[in-house]
């Protein structure tokens, strides 16, 4: 059984400072996959001593973007203060993965959804290879990171058995799901009938606009 606690935070993941040593774990950028010639990306901080082979997949993702504008600046930043939660998830044998979405303005949230269920069958057929369960894996993300994860937690997740990249076919369930914050009901945001259409928020956040893709 996976673990039903799991540590909630609000650290942030840096995209690129992979410079820095740790002596409680080893961390690398891996891709995970590519979409309209561009990489999908994720950080894997795997212990080295004590392994439990559970694993936590944790959404990158503020406004539904993962590495453009002024996130991936405070990303890279913060990358210190995430050393912390990394350490402290090694000493108890969990890895952690952070992955990166394709990110509005030029992909919307379904597009979002569909990288974090890649990166889950991406890693479930790495398994091996991370030294993890293929049957222990979890997901945490907060505020949009939360969105995400509740949909790919909530979502059937099967694998294509037909499909030729051996990944397609792996399943993107998985066998946890942590979310903090996460808004979860667009059409009655903050209470009943607050729609998120009309009820200003998109013009407030100008930023995030883009992630919904409306088209009136």
């Amino acid at each position: 059984m996976f673990p039903k606690c799991i540590l909630l935070s609000l650290l942030i993941i840096p995209i690129l400072d992979l410079s820095a040593q740790d002596s409680s774990f080893t961390y690398k950028e891996v891709i995970y996959g590519r979409k309209d010639g561009l990489a999908l990306t994720m950080i894997v901080a795997e212990p080295k001593v004590k392994k439990n082979e559970a694993v936590i997949i944790y959404v990158v993702s503020g406004g539904w973007s993962s590495y453009i504008g002024g996130f991936a600046q405070y990303h890279f930043e913060n990358w210190k203060e995430l050393r912390p939660f990394s350490r402290s998830m090694a000493v108890n044998g969990y890895a952690v993965i952070y992955v990166g979405h394709g990110s509005q303005p030029r992909y919307t949230i379904p597009e979002a959804i569909v990288d974090i269920q890649k990166a889950v069958r991406f890693i479930r057929f790495s398994a091996k290879e991370y030294n993890i369960d293929p049957e222990k894996i979890g997901v945490y993300g907060s505020s949009s990171g939360g969105h995400l994860a509740l949909c790919v937690g909530m979502m059937d997740g099967k694998g294509d058995p037909n499909a030729e990249d051996m990944v397609e076919r792996q399943s993107s369930k998985v066998n946890a799901d942590v979310c903090l914050a996460p808004p979860s009901d667009f059409m009655n945001y903050r209470f009943d009938g607050d729609n998120v259409m009309y009820n200003g928020m998109l013009q407030m956040y100008k930023q995030t606009a883009p992630a919904f893709d409306f088209n009136t």
